[in-house]
């Protein structure tokens, strides 16, 4: 699961993101409760993907409203 993370972190940087989008990037996998002083970046973004994975679906869950998301 973490590989990806490591992949946008690099396609953020190629594309000349902030240095904090990248941290946010590479870091949003990082378990809150093995380490709880995780960058608000990566907050962020594991908050954005989890929005992104309800709203979307998968093949095991359908998609939800935003509301109900």
């Amino acid at each position: 699961m973490g590989r990806h993370a490591a992949f946008g972190a690099e396609i953020a940087c190629q594309l000349g993101a902030p240095d904090a989008v990248v941290r946010g990037v590479r870091a949003h996998h990082i378990d809150a409760q093995d380490e709880p002083d995780a960058p608000v970046e990566a907050r962020v973004v594991r908050v954005a993907d989890a929005m992104v994975v309800m709203t979307v679906g998968r093949a095991y869950s359908p998609a939800r409203a935003f509301a109900e998301a």
